[in-house]
């Protein structure tokens, strides 16, 4: 069998769920795990490019104290650790003022909220 991308998974799975319902069951449901397992695959695959770039721009940052463990790390505001620790790897997540991309995505999340109730 060879591999599907997944947008032909996709018009796979739109053109079994067009049809009418009493036909083409267990073909829907095959079509709908193929698509989904490709989809959990493409997720695992995009993570890990995710982490692997995360940890090479923490790298960039490491100094000699630095151990890139935010737990044994010697350094106080290490910009390693910082990018390793921070959802939004920014390298001052550690800064005594706090991290900016955290404090501006909490503000445009409070932004977005206050929106939503005018």
């Amino acid at each position: 069998m060879t591999e599907k991308t997944m947008a032909e998974l996709r018009a796979e799975t739109d053109r079994l769920m067009h049809s009418p319902l009493h036909m083409h069951h267990e073909a829907r449901i095959a079509a709908l795990a193929a698509e989904r397992n490709a989809a959990d695959l493409e997720i695992e695959r995009l993570t890990r490019e995710r982490d692997e770039a995360r940890y090479q721009l923490a790298r960039s940052y490491q100094s000699e104290k630095c151990t890139l463990d935010p737990q044994t790390c010697k350094e106080a505001e290490c910009f390693a650790c910082g990018v390793l620790m921070c959802p939004h790897a920014e390298p001052l997540h550690l800064h005594h003022d706090g991290c900016p991309a955290c404090h501006g995505a909490a503000l445009a999340k409070g932004r977005g909220e206050e929106g939503h109730d005018a």
